[in-house]
């Protein structure tokens, strides 16, 4: 496993660090673009080891690690592109594909592609990651590798897509991102407020999406460099209402911060300082102001940044990143709410194997003579998670915080582990602890108990950080009657992961009420879940 992340980790330096070095004057079109993208970033790196501007950049580090986990040589890589499809939530990770182009023929391999199972796509040789529903590993010609969604990669080989708008504005700037809006539209107005819910001042700003269709950017790092965004409508009357929204922006976002710093800065600056400070502010939002408004050309925004190659870098680069940290997260999210989900479903299972060999659901506790409780069931279970060396370790006579078993608590499986945090010996993995629930006061349930059906019952939750417990100790999720969900749907957007009695993972929605919560919660209630509860 850890050399699993170390792969990946690889990966993303790589990617991330292409993503902001130049790309030649004369740059080639771009390969292998998806029909279907919405976003294209292409950028150079063989030229970025001779820009001072990008000295500090670690290409030591990047060309050790294209050898020794891709065989691939980095100085030879001509340019590197991340070509990205629409998605349809913020949950799900969009499908992508990362093209890197040499300039003569590589011999891929090393040790991360090593670790996957190789085989042939359509006559290319392809390597597959040990992670379900992962990216594949492609050699499409002699020198061209690409990381790329399974989903995807027939249409990113076929080619197409956003090559109208790279046509327009050519990839000729050290790095170039494109971005068309239509196919993200409705997915973004989803995601926003009603008009209806926010200030008039701000609720116009609605109206950019309605009126740009693309914007492009490119960045130069050389001493003598541009930077460039575009911002293509579909008409000059709509340029024209774009660039009138986006200055009357900048004067709403700077009197907002400028009350804000005064604020701040009432007691840590004396007003010498304050007044420097806001003079700095007004020139800077004036400088803005005056470049969209001398920027529109007919149908298109056009606002550059010349011969402030340290500045408008850092401002260009800034959009770029802004613009990518969301997907990003996104990204990172959805593969943590999955590993998750994967924990429930191997603790159900081993929940499942516990009841076919006793006959029953482990009780919530292991408990001495006198039913004082002792070790949680997540010890119980051990040997049904594959953790019999461990089971055999604890004294099942002693409490979990005893001298001896104490010391077992470091030793907590994966499968307790939260992808979200470090909790060290804590877990947020829990059992519901209530009436009519799977733990009810040390009663050992059976399949024939749950009489409300084993797919409308919760057997264990993915609870919020404040309800962590050490792992041995017997402790779960105790359901307030009062707040079913108080300890619930704050660790990741939008719900919680729970594990349902039959084995299945439900993502519950945060905006579920406490009636059809603790009809999930009970498994004898008699009452009929309503699975269609909306905001």
């Amino acid at each position: 496993m850890k050399q699993q992340l170390g792969a990946f980790a690889c990966i993303g330096l790589l990617a991330v660090v292409c993503f902001t070095t130049p790309v030649s004057a004369q740059a080639p079109e771009v390969n292998h673009v998806s029909e279907d993208a919405f976003a294209v970033i292409t950028a150079k790196y063989n030229e970025a080891i001779q820009e001072r501007s990008l000295a500090l950049v670690p290409y030591e580090l990047i060309n050790v690690a294209g050898e020794k986990e891709f065989g691939v040589d980095m100085k030879a890589l001509e340019r590197v592109s991340m070509i990205v499809e629409p998605f349809d939530d913020l949950i799900d990770p969009p499908n992508f594909a990362i093209v890197f182009e040499f300039d003569k023929p590589q011999e891929v391999g090393g040790n991360t592609l090593g670790m996957f199972q190789r085989e042939q796509i359509d006559g290319m040789r392809a390597w597959t990651p040990p992670v379900p529903d992962g990216p594949l590993f492609v050699e499409a010609d002699e020198q061209t590798f690409m990381i790329v969604m399974p989903d995807m990669l027939d249409r990113t080989v076929a080619g197409g897509g956003l090559r109208d708008l790279m046509r327009k504005v050519p990839p000729t700037d050290q790095m170039n991102a494109y971005i068309e809006i239509e196919p993200m539209r409705e997915m973004i107005l989803a995601n926003l407020p009603p008009r209806g819910d926010v200030p008039p001042m701000f609720g116009r700003y609605y109206n950019l999406l309605d009126l740009i269709t693309s914007i492009s950017i490119s960045q130069g790092f050389e001493e003598d460099a541009v930077s460039r965004l575009t911002i293509q409508t579909a008409s000059e009357d709509d340029a024209e209402k774009v660039a009138l929204l986006l200055a009357d922006g900048v004067d709403l976002a700077k009197q907002g911060a400028l009350s804000g710093l005064a604020f701040m800065m009432m007691e840590a600056m004396d007003a010498e300082y304050q007044d420097a400070t806001i003079d700095y502010s007004n020139r800077l939002a004036e400088t803005l102001r005056e470049a969209i408004k001398e920027s529109q050309d007919g149908d298109k925004l056009v606002i550059n940044l010349e011969e402030t190659m340290a500045v408008s870098g850092v401002a260009t680069a800034g959009v770029a990143v802004g613009m990518l940290l969301p997907a990003v997260q996104q990204v990172r999210e959805a593969a943590r709410r999955t590993t998750a989900m994967n924990n429930l479903r191997q603790i159900c299972l081993a929940l499942h194997n516990y009841e076919s060999a006793y006959n029953h659901f482990p009780a919530q506790a292991i408990c001495d003579d006198d039913g004082n409780p002792l070790l949680s069931w997540r010890v119980a279970i051990l040997p049904y998670i594959e953790q019999q060396a461990l089971y055999d370790e604890f004294r099942l006579d002693e409490p979990w915080n005893s001298e001896h078993n104490i010391q077992l608590l470091d030793k907590i499986p994966p499968v307790y582990v939260s992808p979200n945090v470090d909790l060290g010996s804590q877990t947020i993995f829990l059992g519901i602890e209530g009436e009519n629930m799977l733990f009810n006061g040390g009663r050992e349930l059976g399949f024939a108990d749950i009489r409300d059906g084993t797919s409308n019952t919760i057997a264990f939750v993915e609870a919020d950080i404040n309800a962590a417990v050490p792992w041995t100790q017997p402790a779960d999720y105790a359901v307030d009657p009062d707040w079913a969900g108080s300890n619930l749907g704050n660790l990741r957007p939008g719900g919680f992961n729970a594990a349902m009695l039959d084995g299945s993972v439900q993502f519950i929605d945060a905006w579920i009420d406490d009636e059809n919560l603790m009809n999930l919660f009970q498994y004898d209630d008699g009452n009929v879940v309503d699975w269609n509860w909306a905001p």
